[in-house]
């Protein structure tokens, strides 16, 4: 499987969307990495060692140990389908998440496919992506090609930061309005 945008399921998509209606095609794109254990494997069908950072565009030889990967779900229709991912060493960096964004969204708007929202969690990555989009808490959005596209954190993350929050502090939470 190719690394970074994976063809092969842009294609599946665009086929299998080819007669939806453009309120079906609308969809979000959801942002997370995993932990990978440290291994190289060869290939032998095509003659390379896997397991190495790489971005889809650079190849280090520095082990990966961690993998993000980018899933695209429907709004109105309930599937989801993975469409990019990479492999890198500690956190994916930046720079390469945003360009790997940008390309991903750009290719589903070419098969007519609509992103409306890019979901991820609250990780150094991701909060500097967004900078890099000028995503901010009046204009949580940014416009690539004329569509808006909303930059969310996902719920489970916040709830979680939220409790973290409330556990680090001294004082008990007050929730009357004369606290």
């Amino acid at each position: 499987m190719t690394l970074g945008v994976i063809p092969a399921v842009i294609e599946a998509l665009q086929e299998a969307t080819r007669d939806w209606p453009l309120t079906d095609r609308a969809g979000t794109l959801i942002f997370d990495e995993m932990s990978l254990k440290e291994n190289l494997q060869y290939d032998s069908k095509h003659d390379i060692v896997m397991g190495f950072f790489d971005s889809g565009t650079q190849t280090t030889p520095a082990v990966a140990n961690s993998a993000p990967l980018i899933l695209v779900a429907g709004i109105s229709k309930t599937w989801i389908k993975p469409v990019a991912y990479t492999v890198s060493r500690t956190k994916a960096a930046a720079d390469t998440l945003h360009d790997l964004f940008i390309t991903l969204i750009k290719q589903l708007q070419g098969i007519q496919f609509f992103v409306k929202a890019f979901i991820c969690d609250q990780g150094g990555s991701n909060i500097t992506v967004g900078n890099k989009l000028a995503v901010t808490f009046e204009e949580p959005f940014f416009v690539l090609e004329g569509r808006k596209i909303y930059f969310l954190y996902d719920t489970p993350h916040l709830l979680k930061c939220k409790r973290n929050i409330l556990r680090s502090t001294s004082q008990a939470p007050c929730w009357a309005t004369n606290c």
